[in-house]
């Protein structure tokens, strides 16, 4: 429904412009439809920062996030989980292609129509305005319940991962005394708080002076996501990390990303670059000067993983 929204709302508004080739040139001429730049600032959005960046802003979840985890292991082997993850990476293509195109040509849209926007509009607002009142009834209502869906299959399927995670973690070791009845409750009580705290937080978000929820998503990610990806990849790829070195990189990662982000110009997609990257050194550093006992990680590591059958 989502998808198909965005090409029922990209497919109107090319239809109803009165000159394919003339909008082309307009939106050619104000810079909407150049791709790559050469540029290699640190401080602005650029091609080598988008690929770069991207690709490790995506790694995060795609190796440490429960919830995408553990579609992984649904699947009835490690080939059918990677088939699904090149399945995946294939089909986001031409969404991103298509969604580029409808920013192209909402810009378009309201270029030749002003008077449908509002003054200090923010970029956000723009194509939920588009869909409010310019797409046909009924189809308006199908397309906002496409984006709730899509919403609600990412936020409960992570509101099912962190009452998961806590209910086997850290409930069960330390209660004792409990059974399944009990597990259960607590589960559900942990989806509950985590709905509600996340209805307040999105309140919240709703009030501040946001320019662009997409990029304050990405400094988010890159804030929280790119110590647990320090975690990931010093754990699997290197055999002299420990626990206390490899926390103390994510802890040294995510203390830099915080400075970055309150004090730096440097853009959104530059911030997983500079923080696993301050992570992976601080954390292999400490590992190599804190002493720490040994312990076997045959299996555990990709040097000492077994070759499977």
């Amino acid at each position: 429904m989502l998808f198909g929204g965005l090409l029922v709302s990209l497919i109107l508004i090319l239809t109803n412009l009165d000159s394919f080739s003339e909008s082309l040139a307009t939106a050619s001429s104000a810079g909407k439809l150049h791709i790559l730049t050469n540029s290699m600032s640190f401080t602005e959005a650029a091609t080598w920062s988008i690929i770069i960046g991207g690709f490790f802003l995506n790694l995060a979840p795609y190796t440490t996030d429960q919830v995408v985890v553990q579609r992984y292991l649904t699947t009835k082997n490690e080939s059918s989980a990677a088939r699904s993850l090149w399945l995946n990476s294939l089909l986001a293509v031409p969404g991103v292609v298509c969604f580029f195109a409808l920013g192209t040509a909402l810009w378009l849209f309201f270029h030749s129509n002003p008077q449908f926007l509002a003054v200090g509009m923010k970029t956000d607002e723009v194509f939920p305005l588009f869909v409010a009142e310019h797409l046909p009834a009924g189809l308006s209502g199908l397309v906002i319940a496409g984006i709730f869906a899509a919403s609600m299959s990412s936020l409960d399927s992570s509101m099912h991962s962190i009452a998961t995670a806590l209910t086997e973690d850290f409930y069960k070791p330390l209660r004792k005394n409990r059974n399944e009845h009990r597990d259960l409750l607590f589960a559900r009580v942990v989806t509950l708080t985590m709905g509600a705290i996340g209805t307040i937080l999105a309140l919240l978000l709703a009030s501040f002076d946001i320019e662009s929820l997409f990029l304050f998503f990405q400094k988010v990610l890159a804030l929280l996501g790119s110590g647990l990806l320090v975690i990931f990849l010093l754990g699997i790829f290197t055999r002299r990390s420990h626990a206390t070195g490899v926390i103390t990189g994510a802890i040294a990662s995510t203390l830099v990303m915080f400075f970055i982000t309150q004090y730096s110009p440097v853009h959104a997609y530059v911030y997983p670059l500079i923080g696993i990257s301050t992570g992976l050194i601080v954390g292999y550093l400490a590992s190599l000067l804190i002493q720490a006992p040994q312990r076997d990680i045959d299996g555990l590591t990709y040097q000492t993983l077994k070759p499977r059958s």
